[in-house]
């Protein structure tokens, strides 16, 4: 029997089953960690729709994490936490689609997990219905917007800063 994902659930012959179970992201293989002094810019390594991008800034280093639905945000967090090795650090979150209870889940659960751990998340762009491509600065984060609601792809720039 065919299996694939349709909105976030296991679809099998046609027939919607339940949620996508969570997973333990390996942040060794799926994190991007920077020394700003000598990157001083990284790009994100795929579109964001329906998942979440996570980037972290103290002006020295920074992180950056390209999340799929069904991550297991409170390990996540912990995970980061424990790289990152201090609390406070400024955190922009980018990413995520309005129209998938999964990705809704995903945006809603980030937010509070990083938050529990003593991340600051000083700015987001977060839902709607477009894609989104970032750049990870020390001082930003630039997002390029392409914004699916209107028929033709409208593209348009943000940028998002790490409040000190």
């Amino acid at each position: 029997m065919r299996r694939e994902i349709k909105n976030g659930r296991y679809v099998f012959g046609g027939v919607q089953n339940q949620p996508l179970p969570s997973h333990r992201v390996d942040l060794n293989k799926s994190t991007i960690k920077v020394s700003f002094d000598s990157t001083p810019e990284t790009k994100g390594p795929m579109t964001a729709n329906a998942c979440v991008e996570v980037h972290t800034s103290d002006g020295l280093e920074g992180t950056l994490t390209h999340l799929m639905i069904g991550t297991d945000t409170k390990a996540f967090a912990e995970d980061l936490r424990s790289m990152v090795g201090k609390s406070g650090v400024p955190t922009v979150l980018v990413g995520g689609d309005s129209n998938s209870n999964e990705s809704i889940r995903l945006m809603y659960g980030l937010r509070k997990e990083l938050v529990e751990k003593g991340f600051k998340v000083v700015a987001s762009d977060l839902g709607g219905n477009c894609g989104r491509r970032s750049v990870l600065r020390k001082d930003d984060v630039e997002i390029e917007v392409e914004d699916y609601q209107h028929g033709t792809p409208v593209l348009r720039r943000k940028t998002l800063f790490f409040s000190k």
